[in-house]
């Protein structure tokens, strides 16, 4: 087994771990499994040196690095500080947006929706089930959401984080920390250059939109579409003082 391969059975082992804890409730040990996990799984897609998805072993490798980050962030945010949370939030918000066939356009879901999957992208790597476009494009509609919440219940913690914005898919080859460290500040091509409430709004209103794209196209996804618009409206209010 290659290094590549070493941290990405690593980074499963954790993430399997953390769900366990979080069954068990043990929310401290779960948060900890996570950050492994996370960590694991970006070295695997940074040694495996993709930027983009390409073939079916990267999609599944985005994918899992998206769902495993967002699991993380309640759960972190409850037993460390919402600075950590809102990490795991942007490696989710990168990792989901690249794993996404409709990269956040819901014009080109439906089309991602009728395309025919390939054989080797069947099934995520976690055992979850089949990997398909739609559960792709509801992770990144998902990763949105729970982003723009979080900056918006954390303004002040927001300002640090996008402190070094990464417009994703920018910049040259470096070093695994410098690579984390990217995820973790990444920013939508959409939001670059908007202030941090204009792009909590963007967010929330592209998870909208991808969510109705799903529920048009599938007549499924009514709950998360209704806790999207509920997020929208949320972070459309004034804070409180």
């Amino acid at each position: 087994m290659g290094r590549a391969d070493e941290r990405l059975q690593a980074g499963l082992s954790c993430w399997e771990e953390a769900r366990n804890y979080v069954r068990t409730g043990r929310p401290v040990q779960a948060g900890l499994s996570y950050q492994r996990g996370v960590s694991h799984l970006l070295l695997y897609i940074q040694l495996m040196r993709w930027t983009s998805v390409g073939s079916a072993e990267s999609i599944r490798a985005f994918h899992a690095v998206g769902t495993a980050a967002r699991e993380a962030v309640p759960v972190i945010e409850g037993v460390r500080t919402p600075l950590h949370a809102m990490n795991h939030a942007r490696v989710a918000l990168v990792a989901s947006h690249l794993a996404d066939p409709a990269c956040g356009d819901p014009e080109l879901a439906g089309a991602a929706l009728r395309g025919v999957p390939g054989a080797a992208a069947a099934f995520d790597l976690i055992g979850d089930g089949p990997l398909t476009a739609e559960v792709r494009i509801a992770g990144a509609a998902e990763a949105r959401l729970t982003l723009a919440r979080l900056m918006w219940r954390h303004p002040g913690v927001a300002d640090r984080n996008r402190r070094g914005a990464w417009p994703v898919g920018s910049g040259a080859r470096e070093g695994f920390l410098q690579f984390r460290r990217k995820y973790r500040r990444g920013v939508l091509p959409s939001c670059v250059g908007l202030d941090r409430d204009a792009e909590v709004r963007k967010l929330a209103h592209e998870g909208v939109l991808l969510y109705s794209a799903l529920h048009d196209a599938t007549s499924g996804h009514e709950a998360a579409l209704r806790s999207a618009l509920a997020a929208r409206d949320e972070v459309r209010t004034p804070r409180p003082v």
